[in-house]
């Protein structure tokens, strides 16, 4: 039962609404469920519409920002990509970044590996260039690391991307080209 409540706790709003929406339209078919649940025919009725309701809203708040979001451009991914490897969000990055390994990308800014202290943030301080066909772009950023204890990097690095589906998604980021040691405050 604790599994069950911790499921519902941790479950995505859309998601309970779908789920939410399919119970609504099983007890508007049955007039029984399990032999506890007794349905009337006024209240089948009132399920359908509850159901098809909650159901269509989950399946809304989905894909939404499928169905408005434009094409991102190339730079556009790259910015988004860093500000969720910055906030941690390394679920959204791997959306944006299929290849990422999560668990080092973890490890990494935990400094886990390392001596130096952990990274407080990561943000894009300029773009420098950008190379695009239809289906594939370079594009190379000013990103900077700053950690815990005050002391950070300025890196230069090339992010290569490629259009699939209509949507554009990190494959690579080579090693930086160059590396300035900076004081973060």
């Amino acid at each position: 039962m604790n599994a069950i409540i911790n499921a519902l706790f941790n479950s995505p709003l859309q998601t309970l609404m779908v789920v939410a929406g399919l119970f609504f339209l099983l007890l508007a078919i049955v007039s029984q469920v399990g032999g506890t649940i007794t349905v009337s025919p006024e209240r089948q009725k009132i399920s359908v519409v509850i159901g098809a309701v909650l159901l269509v809203l989950g399946l809304f708040l989905q894909f939404k920002d499928a169905l408005f979001t434009a094409p991102s451009s190339p730079q556009e991914i790259v910015a988004e990509y860093i500000q969720f490897i910055d906030s941690r969000q390394l679920d959204k990055a791997k959306e944006l970044h299929p290849s990422l390994n999560v668990e080092a990308i973890s490890r990494w800014m935990q400094s886990a590996s390392k001596p130096e202290k952990s990274i407080k943030s990561v943000s894009l301080v300029e773009f420098l260039a950008q190379e695009a066909s239809a289906s594939s772009a370079s594009v190379t950023a000013k990103i900077r690391y700053c950690r815990t204890d005050g002391s950070g990097t300025d890196e230069e690095k090339i992010f290569f991307l490629k259009q699939t589906d209509g949507k554009w998604l990190v494959q690579s980021a080579n090693q930086p080209r160059s590396v300035k040691m900076i004081r973060c405050f």
